[in-house]
């Protein structure tokens, strides 16, 4: 088995031998490249008596000095023939990690999401709970990191203030309603670097109009007249009547225009939202419809009627009785 080996990128043969490490097989067919990063002395350990047990029978490149100390930190590229037997390396790192805490294993940005998500499975499965796998980065530059558990670090998540972590919450919902396969994570370290797709970003700029304007038509059922709700909603292609079209609602309070009025009873503003193609049973933010939220507040009988008689489906559970 031939290896290449960098102080200058001299030539030497690995030995094979040593131990296997039981475990599962990786479901991950064909070539796999990865980097490994440990002591000087871990990697000449796992280049060295127990390389064949663990890589078998791929090509090695070391990257580090061939005369570094054995406490100083190294890397090698490794390349797998086939990635079935990465399961091997993971339980290596895994036995390695408690006298080598910062060793670690990092996969290209080649990678697809599928191959990213059995490397996440694999690692979850053969760590036992002693690794963890980290996605980093966005786009075509997203990559997994193993390290061990506790040298993560602190994810986008945790980095976000309470605004950027509300719109990454809400760019990710659309994001799902839309088809579009993104994590909550990716979608988070993008809103922390400011560097949405473009496709994300036109998902926020439309899901944020929409949000204006669900508001104020809500506002509007609360605080002003009939004439003024008849007024933004008349127009021919009115963006007000879209927003009732798709049963949009204030991600904030919860509340969407028909049940904003249903609670309030508002019967003039109800009959005039479902004129407007208000759907008689869209969902708010807390799952309920709008026949839910008027059965909560049984002095809107009358509400209650209205949307009956308009088509409301009377076999959901009462929101009442759902909170008791």
């Amino acid at each position: 088995m031939e290896a290449t080996s960098r102080r200058g990128q001299g030539r030497r043969k690995l030995a094979s031998g040593g131990r296997i490490h039981a475990g599962k097989k990786s479901s991950l067919r064909g070539p796999l490249t990865f980097t490994l990063q440990a002591l000087r002395k871990s990697l000449s350990a796992f280049s060295g008596e127990a390389y064949g047990a663990h890589v078998q029978p791929p090509d090695i490149i070391t990257e580090h000095d061939e005369d570094a100390a054995p406490l100083d930190t190294s890397q090698c590229m490794i390349h797998m023939a086939d990635g079935n037997t990465l399961a091997n390396v993971v339980a290596w790192l895994r036995d390695i990690c408690e006298s080598d805490p910062e060793a670690s294993l990092t996969f290209p940005p080649s990678l697809s999401k599928e191959q990213r998500a059995q490397i996440h499975t694999l690692v979850q499965a053969v760590g036992l709970g002693a690794l963890a796998s980290v996605s980093k980065g966005v786009g075509d530059r997203r990559h997994i990191t193993v390290v061990r558990i506790g040298q993560e670090d602190a994810s986008s998540q945790d980095q976000l203030d309470d605004l950027q972590r509300h719109k990454a919450l809400w760019i990710w919902k659309w994001a799902r309603d839309a088809g579009v396969k993104v994590s909550k994570d990716e979608v988070a370290e993008m809103v922390l670097q400011d560097c949405l797709t473009a496709d994300l970003q036109q998902l926020w700029e439309r899901g944020r109009t929409q949000q204006k304007l669900v508001i104020q038509l809500c506002d509007t059922i609360t605080d002003g007249l009939p004439e003024e709700l008849a007024e933004l909603l008349k127009a021919e292609n009115s963006p007000y009547t879209e927003v009732l079209l798709e049963g949009t609602y204030d991600v904030l309070t919860q509340r969407g225009p028909l049940h904003c009025a249903a609670r309030l009873g508002r019967l003039p503003q109800l009959e005039l939202l479902l004129e407007a193609g208000a759907l008689v049973d869209c969902l708010d933010g807390n799952g309920w419809t709008a026949l839910q939220v008027s059965r909560q507040h049984p002095e809107q009988c009358e509400a209650e009627g209205i949307l009956l008689r308009r088509g409301a489906r009377d076999d959901a559970p009462d929101a009442l009785s759902e909170l008791e």
